[in-house]
């Protein structure tokens, strides 16, 4: 929080503002881009479980399920 606007003066210092905004666009587009493209299973809502189990048996179930 306290480097982050020094750091993006950095940019600026090199070259100009316009090139240093035309960077952080292309930057935001392609995190839009990898957001857009994570696989669809991410979207499924998680399941009550009937039997009440614990949040982290849910986190340790969903986790199984995606590394497969």
């Amino acid at each position: 929080m306290i480097g982050r606007p020094a750091l993006g003066g950095v940019p600026i210092g090199i070259t100009d503002p316009a090139s240093a905004l035309l960077v952080e666009r292309v930057a935001y587009a392609l995190g839009v881009l990898l957001f857009l493209g994570l696989p669809a299973a991410f979207n499924t809502p998680a399941v009550a479980d009937a039997a009440g189990g614990s949040r982290m048996e849910a986190l340790r179930e969903g986790m199984v399920s995606w590394r497969r």
